[in-house]
Order: C-alpha cells, then structure tokens, then sequence
C-alpha cells in the first residue's frame, strides 16, 4: 500500500515539476521579492507533498495491519 502510494507520488512530481517551472514564468510578475524558480519553494512544497502522502498511507496501512487476515476475509 505505501509503495503504491510513493509510485503515484512519484509520478506526480515528475509531472508537476516541469509545468510548475513552465507555470512560474508567466506568474513572475505576481511573486512579490521571490523569484520564480525559488529551490527553497519548491523543496518546501515537494516536502509539503511526501508529509501528506504518507501520513494519507500511513494511517489506512496501519488499520489494515492490525486485523487478522481471515477475520478480514470471514467479514466479506
């Protein structure tokens, strides 16, 4: 489950990385004293973005750990 999740992680910041730094060219005007291509920006975001995913993961793989697989399958 958590590999799962990291791969979708992935392949979104491989996506969204190239069209955010081919966003913030025309957004340059309205960033005010920053420049569009702020490394600090965008390791903050990246990490804004791997937090939530795993904490998103995190607390379902937990729960679906803790129950025993054939009370899991009886249940269905």
């Amino acid at each position: 489950m958590l590999r799962e999740s990291l791969g979708v992680l992935i392949a979104g910041l491989a996506m969204g990385i190239p069209l955010a730094l081919i966003a913030a060219r025309p957004l340059k005007s309205m960033l005010f004293q920053l420049s569009p291509f702020d490394p600090a920006s965008f390791a903050l975001a990246i990490a804004a973005m791997i937090a939530v995913s795993g904490c998103a993961t995190w607390l379902p793989a937990r729960r679906a750990a803790s129950i025993e697989p054939m009370q899991a399958l009886r249940s269905e």
